[in-house]
């Protein structure tokens, strides 16, 4: 064994360019998720841009997307009819999140490719990118030595936390909050 390598692995883990071997790392372990398409939640919201079942009204789509259900009882009837609720749900349940810029990302999904959802997997995936850089710069403004930096930034790239988010298109949201959240910070 070389008798440098610890010391070339630390030089790699404290160089700069460890931000970029994360994000590639990122990005290779996320590819599996570009082809899988839409499932739970995406549904929903497919069925809202699209205007299907009860869902017919796709205006405001910025500010509606995440109002999953308005506590209208005639709403809820419909939904349990589906079988989307049980039938034991609140006649006037309400779920409503805001998330306004999650929600523009995927406004502008559906208006420049309503049938790819390759497309709107690899916009997650470039959100993931986007997190992983920004990671990398604070790590390395905050910790102080810059091979620990470099670890961790590694690390937070390999985590396994990262496929709901990235595979699961309604839950982009994440990956926008934390990286305005990164930024804040850094």
């Amino acid at each position: 064994m070389d008798a440098n390598a610890p010391n070339r692995l630390t030089e790699l883990l404290a160089s700069p360019r460890i931000g970029l071997l994360a994000v590639c790392v990122a990005v290779v372990l996320s590819l599996p998720s570009i082809p899988t398409g839409w499932y739970l939640d995406d549904l929903l919201h497919r069925a809202q841009f699209l205007e299907v079942g009860p869902m017919t009204d796709s205006s405001d789509m910025t500010h509606r997307m995440f109002d999953f259900l308005s506590g209208d009882p005639k709403d809820i009837l419909a939904f349990k009819d589906l079988g989307v609720l049980p039938w034991w749900s609140e006649d006037e349940l309400k779920i409503r999140f805001w998330r306004p810029l999650s929600s523009f990302t995927h406004v502008v999904d559906y208006t420049l490719s309503p049938a790819s959802g390759v497309l709107m997997h690899a916009h997650n995936v470039a959100w993931l990118v986007g997190l992983v850089a920004l990671i990398a710069l604070l790590y390395r403004r905050l910790i102080a030595i810059p091979a620990i930096a470099g670890v961790s930034t590694l690390l937070y790239a390999l985590d396994d936390a990262h496929g709901m988010p990235v595979a699961f298109l309604a839950n982009r949201n994440a990956m926008v909050a934390a990286s305005f959240g990164v930024l804040s910070l850094w």
